[in-house]
């Protein structure tokens, strides 16, 4: 999610093999890849969609209402923001699972969790913090920050709990 082509296999390596079903399925796959695509993965992907899309319609909206083309406005608003990664959270060539995918629409600042790790971001502005359920599509406050000085370096953990994913999407809405 929030990368490229990250969501176009549903989670699911059967799908990005496009395994058949017979024979051993390279990188875990043993599904065949048309069932794969109903998996409870495929589920989130739309959720996580319907999400991203909301903000996307939000940050459109708001380039209306300041006189600005919305497609100008978003491709100057929406892009990575890996620079408020700290410590384990910064991205490294040698991570593959543990990466956090940072990306930023308007307001917004998008980091998606893929194994439930924890992220450690520095603020510099003052926002609410909320975490997304890409399961369930439901939404939990975590409160608000207020940056008096220069910055502030936080560590979001995401929900504990029975959970059937690790999946999380963290997600901040500056002032």
């Amino acid at each position: 999610m929030l990368s490229g082509a990250a969501g176009f296999t549903y989670g699911h390596n059967s799908v990005m093999r496009f395994y058949e079903g017979t024979g051993a399925g390279a990188f875990g796959a043993r599904y065949p890849w048309k069932d794969a695509l109903h998996g409870p993965a495929a589920a989130s992907v739309v959720k996580m969609a319907e999400f991203v899309g909301r903000i996307l319609k939000e940050t459109a909206v708001e380039a209306v209402q300041q006189k600005v083309c919305p497609e100008e406005y978003l491709e100057n608003v929406c892009g990575p923001c890996r620079e408020m990664l700290r410590g384990i959270s910064v991205w490294r060539e040698e991570q593959r699972e543990e990466r956090v995918m940072a990306w930023r629409i308007g307001r917004y600042r998008l980091f998606y969790l893929y194994t439930g790790c924890s992220v450690y971001l520095c603020l510099d502005e003052n926002c609410e913090a909320w975490w997304f359920d890409p399961d369930s599509g439901a939404e939990s406050r975590i409160g608000r920050f207020d940056v008096e000085c220069d910055s502030v370096e936080i560590r979001f953990k995401p929900p504990a709990g029975d959970f059937p994913h690790r999946d999380w999407l963290l997600f901040l809405k500056a002032d």
